[in-house]
């Protein structure tokens, strides 16, 4: 049988993990989780989605992008995720993980009307005879491909306040050719170097991280921080603006921190052709700005992608370029060049990068081969100032074993870092995980250890079934350089990744349950987590925390089909 004719088994986090090209759950952050879980519950319309909408969704590549859209004028809609896989740029693995957070129904057929998602969060941790209460609470309204209005705001623990929170509106003109968003909103523009805010996927650990995805202007539905102020992106045939003007530290000034506020800016011009772009962008705070030039092209398994850039306040420069090449089924291979400059000071620099949090001082390169049974990546980078040179290799290894109703899953993951720059030993990490299914029934073991200062180790089991987990660990963590962290099950929508670090055990339990009724779903999550910590060098405290969340989606149908965007 095709490959392409087989339907592959992937949970909705591995499909999250192959979309964003990260390696494992630790790698994410909240914000990412967000948008993910918004597709998963309004997927995106293949068949009659514009380029502006499928390349905002960042679930689809400028050149997955061109393709569909190509199909679509050629051969009509796509009627099935097979067919999808077809294409030239997806392929079945692809395919699959999309079908988590897209439809294709095709024209004329869906009805879309207003769509409103309200939440309601809180949460008791018990610490040292201390109880601390933390809560969050969020509404979204949305017509799509029309308009969308969100707040969110939340107050964890040890804060002072309660805070105003997030908030955007915006509003698409007719046939999605232009946009506007007030209030909190991302520009992400090339592959990052001058200006992509929110999340930035560090490292090279997959061949899917060598290349960004750029969204352009998109309004942010997150409780994470975003640019604030004013923005729009508008669309004349084969060339796209975008805009933004940003006020600097007024997020941090409205939850009522002192916080100098300054005006930030941002620009971004695409010219598009068959099977690539070339665009320039500009980016700034308080003053000059950096400039830069990107490009990107693929075709029949090629993507080249890259852009270099010029600081006129640091008088530095900066630049990189990939290349991802699948030969056949299965098998992807990458390569990546850079070099951020010293004194390159973009405020707004979100490239991927193997240290720091900033797109400055760094000049390396590397490499990654992706295969149907795992992944190897190696990075060599320096540190120009310094001189220092720093190393990580990655081998990540799984498999998947069928025995009648029952699936077995073992990986195994080696991550070995050597950074002589800040004096850290030799940082060694070998993980074994074994995953089995039976029905709605799972179980998953896994044994980390890491050596570096001296030796730590974490083990836990946990079992599922329905939504509903159980878990049991283990650790012995006696150094902060030694830390391991491992992401931990949630209520729906929080991304639950701590550092693991002192001497105990922990119990947890974490169930997220859906209702249905004809036009509203109502969604009730809840987590339990007791953590031991036995008396240690590392000083740790034991604590109890419970949670619980309550979410409802409601739709009005509109009585119109709707109509393919451009």
């Amino acid at each position: 049988m095709h490959p392409c004719a087989m339907r592959l088994l992937m949970s909705l986090m591995e499909a999250i993990l192959l979309l964003a090209g990260a390696l494992s759950e630790e790698e994410l952050d909240e914000s990412v989780i967000e948008r993910f879980g918004r597709y998963a519950d309004a997927p995106l319309p293949l068949n009659t989605a514009g380029r502006s909408r499928l390349l905002e969704s960042g679930l689809l590549s400028e050149y997955q992008a061109t393709v569909l859209l190509e199909h679509r004028q050629r051969a009509g809609t796509v009627r099935s995720y097979t067919e999808l896989a077809l294409l030239d740029g997806f392929g079945a693995r692809t395919a699959e993980a999309l079908r988590y957070f897209t439809t294709l129904e095709g024209e004329a057929v869906r009805r879309e009307g207003l769509r409103g998602e309200a939440l309601l969060r809180g949460s008791v941790r018990l610490r040292d005879g201390t109880a601390e209460a933390a809560g969050g609470a969020k509404i979204l309204l949305e017509l799509p491909q029309r308009a969308s209005l969100f707040w969110g705001s939340r107050y964890s623990y040890g804060d002072a306040r309660y805070s105003p929170g997030s908030f955007s509106a915006s509003y698409h003109g007719k046939d999605g050719r232009w946009k506007l968003v007030a209030g909190d909103f991302h520009a992400r523009f090339g592959q990052g170097l001058c200006a992509w805010s929110g999340f930035s996927l560090s490292g090279f650990g997959t061949a899917g991280a060598f290349g960004r995805q750029a969204q352009g202007i998109t309004a942010s539905h997150s409780f994470s921080t975003a640019l604030r102020g004013l923005a729009a992106d508008a669309g004349f045939g084969p060339v796209s603006l975008s805009g933004g003007l940003y006020a600097d530290g007024l997020r941090e000034r409205m939850d009522g921190k002192t916080h100098k506020i300054g005006l930030g800016y941002c620009l971004n011009a695409v010219y598009r052709w068959q099977w690539g772009h070339a665009g320039l962008s500009a980016a700034g705070l308080d003053g000059a700005p950096a400039c830069s030039a990107d490009w990107r092209m693929g075709g029949h398994g090629f993507s080249w992608s890259g852009e270099a850039a010029w600081d006129f306040r640091g008088k530095d420069i900066a630049a990189l370029t990939s290349l991802r090449w699948k030969p056949k089924y299965g098998i992807e291979a990458a390569i990546n060049l850079r070099y951020y400059g010293p004194g390159y000071r973009s405020p707004l620099s979100g490239a991927p990068r193997a240290s720091g949090s900033a797109n400055r001082d760094e000049a390396g390169g590397a490499v990654a081969l992706s295969t149907a049974w795992g992944t190897l990546s190696y990075d060599l980078c320096t540190k120009p100032s310094e001189g220092g040179m720093g190393h990580k290799a990655i081998l990540h290894a799984f498999h998947e074993w069928h025995a009648g109703p029952v699936t077995l899953m073992p990986a195994l993951r080696a991550v070995l870092v050597r950074r002589s720059w800040n004096g850290t030993p030799l940082r060694t990490d070998l993980r074994g995980d074994i995953g089995a299914t039976l029905g709605k029934w799972a179980l998953n073991l896994r044994y980390n250890t890491v050596f570096c200062r001296g030796r730590s180790w974490l083990w836990y089991a946990e079992s599922g079934y329905d939504g509903i987990w159980l878990r049991f660990s283990l650790f012995k963590i006696d150094n902060w350089d030694d830390r391991i962290y491992v992401y931990e099950r949630d209520v729906r929508g929080v991304f639950n990744v701590p550092a693991c670090y002192g001497r105990g055990w922990s119990l947890s339990m974490a169930a997220n349950r859906s209702f249905k009724g004809k036009a509203t779903r109502h969604r009730i999550g809840f987590r339990a987590s007791y953590t031991r910590q036995f008396p240690s060098e590392a000083g740790r405290s034991s604590s109890f925390e419970g949670k619980l969340q309550y979410t409802i989606d409601w739709r009005v149908h509109s009585p119109y089909g709707s109509r393919a965007s451009p």
